[in-house]
């Protein structure tokens, strides 16, 4: 037996259940009564006690299991057979819980309607780029720089589809060339678009690939256990100079570079080697140690261990003649270079068609050259600032 305060909803007697009140007594929960004297299964509903409502009038027979009764002594009235279910609610009338605010037994479920509701809350998302860099490249007309989310983006001179056709995917390092791209994705592999009538986006296929760079029509990269791959023009009649087939295979290189038709690496013990289509003062570097190495068109450049620049070729309007200056990083277009000094500020020399060689007063950390322009990756807020030719757009980061 529970005594308890319970909700009674009957239809009895031509009474509707929104006339009953609140019944204090003794209650059963177990046997309900059908009205015909039997006894039935435990159902969960109401029992009928016999007792009277002070309210409502009804009486509820308390004699027995399975009889019911009421003050008119109607015995066809129709059983409550409504279940009650405890769902905390106080019913503001009654003072009973189970029901809710509607006049409606709460099930406690919920109804699964398949729509979302609409918080305002909105989800945190993954910037799709970003403004800071961390690498950049610069070839010809075409600028190409790789956030600090490994997003590539790039600009410029979109003649065969240099811009339009820039894969999707994450990337760690990319190479400009004059009219062709190729880019490292995170895995190591290499993809290359643009101008691929020399086969210089036919690159090899496999992984653990760390660095790639492109010339005008052709391309070499270095792979994680020091080896050198190139490809692109060697067979044609008007560009067969060697800057493929000449590849060194003997030895480990710690980097690579290449413009026009020549390429050098800088290999183990930090030797320069240079092969490809070239003049004899290319072909011979100077016998010294560099730390790193640039190529432009017809010169090529390199920091020596001490920090100073030392430059070999053609020295086409003073390109081969750098500044005495200890330099941190360096960078070629086609007839011109660029280093950063120890100020972070940067030098250029060579040729100087439109201001190329005339940095803006900003401090940089890395620079890279193309035809007419020069791009550099800002020190205080990494992002890239460009001066010089910005004919195709080249020169306007986005």
């Amino acid at each position: 037996m529970l005594s308890t305060i319970i909700v009674l909803l009957a239809c009895v007697g031509g009474k509707s259940g929104s006339e009953l009140d609140t019944v204090t007594d003794s209650v059963y929960r177990g046997e309900t009564g059908t009205g015909g004297g039997e006894t039935g299964e435990d159902t969960g509903f109401l029992r009928d006690t016999g007792l009277p409502d002070s309210d409502s009038s009804i009486a509820v027979d308390d004699s027995g299991p399975g009889t019911s009764d009421t003050s008119s002594g109607d015995d066809t009235s129709p059983e409550d057979t409504s279940p009650v279910v405890d769902t905390g609610v106080v019913d503001k009338e009654t003072g009973i819980t189970g029901k809710d605010s509607g006049g409606e037994w709460d099930t406690g479920e919920v109804e699964d309607t398949g729509e979302i509701e609409d918080t305002g809350e909105v989800a945190e998302e993954y910037p799709a780029s970003s403004d800071v860099y961390t690498v950049l490249s610069v070839g010809g007309s075409v600028s190409c720089g790789i956030d600090d989310i490994y997003n590539l983006r790039c600009w410029g001179d979109d003649s065969y589809d240099q811009i339009t056709d820039i894969p999707a995917g994450m990337f760690a390092a990319v190479g400009a060339g004059s009219y062709h791209v190729c880019a490292i994705t995170v895995d190591g592999e290499i993809e290359c678009w643009g101008r691929a009538y020399e086969g210089q986006t036919d690159s090899p296929e496999g992984d653990g690939y760390v660095q790639v760079v492109s010339g005008d029509y052709h391309s070499c990269a270095l792979s994680g256990d020091g080896q050198v791959s190139c490809w692109g023009v060697d067979d044609e009649d008007s560009y067969d100079e060697g800057q493929v087939t000449d590849t060194p295979t003997e030895g480990e290189f710690i980097q690579v570079s290449v413009n026009g038709y020549h390429s050098c690496a800088l290999d183990s013990d930090q030797y320069v080697q240079c092969w490809g289509g070239m003049s004899s003062s290319l072909s011979v570097p100077p016998e010294i140690q560099f730390s790193n190495i640039v190529s432009a068109s017809t010169d090529v450049c390199g920091i020596d261990l001490d920090g100073y620049v030392q430059c070999w070729g053609s020295d086409f309007d003073g390109a081969s003649t750098p500044p005495e200056v200890s330099l941190l990083s360096l960078g070629a277009g086609t007839y011109h270079m660029c280093g950063v000094m120890d100020s972070m500020e940067v030098t250029c020399w060579g040729y100087d068609e439109l201001v190329e060689i005339s940095p803006p007063e900003q401090l940089f950390g890395t620079v890279d050259g193309g035809s007419f322009h020069n791009c550099g990756i800002r020190e205080d807020d990494s992002l890239v600032q460009c001066w010089g030719s910005d004919y195709y757009g080249q020169s306007t980061p986005p």
